[in-house]
């Protein structure tokens, strides 16, 4: 249950919502970039982590795990990012242009995780990792009260739903 990692270090990207949503489940959020993660697992410096199967499976941090939970709790959007400097100095086709092409790739991107992600959790369990399934009333209580405060500090978090919910068919993310 949840309430067994109240506490405990997980790994997060560094970034401010994802601290966020570790904060309100009652863990202790620890900000770690990828090239350090497999020491600081290995080592105890973290108890758990925030990934994917792609990097549990490639950087091998299944190693030092006793289990893994599914979850399926969020999306992480991929984004497109230019300097205002850089763009402001492309003409308005050719920033239509670019904007088209990156929609595209990010489309592209999109659909290929989501056919590669049961791949790589397939290749955990020929691993003999145990992988643990869970539902949404797993992270239900965090999730709400992560909500309630980005949906205030960010007028894209309900855009971001209505998105993963056309995306995913209707299930809720």
């Amino acid at each position: 249950s949840l309430s067994d990692l109240r506490g405990r270090k997980v790994r997060v990207v560094p970034d401010q919502p994802l601290t966020d949503f570790w904060r309100v489940a009652h863990t202790a959020p620890t900000p770690i970039p990828l090239s350090s993660l497999y020491d600081a697992f290995a080592n105890g410096q973290v108890d758990a982590m925030h990934i994917d199967f792609e990097n549990t499976l490639k950087q091998k941090f299944f190693a030092h795990a006793g289990s893994v939970l599914e979850s399926n709790h969020m999306i992480f959007p991929m984004v497109a990012v230019a300097s205002e400097k850089s763009w402001v100095s492309f003409s308005e086709s050719d920033q239509a242009l670019l904007l088209n092409i990156m929609s595209a790739r990010l489309a592209e991107l999109r659909d290929t995780y989501a056919a590669l992600d049961p791949q790589f959790r397939d290749e955990l369990q020929a691993e003999g990792v145990q992988i643990n399934t869970t539902d949404e009333s797993f992270f239900a209580e965090a999730a709400a009260l992560w909500e309630q405060k980005w949906a205030r500090l960010s007028p894209f978090i309900s855009d971001l739903k209505a998105e993963a919910e056309l995306l995913t068919g209707g299930s809720s993310i």
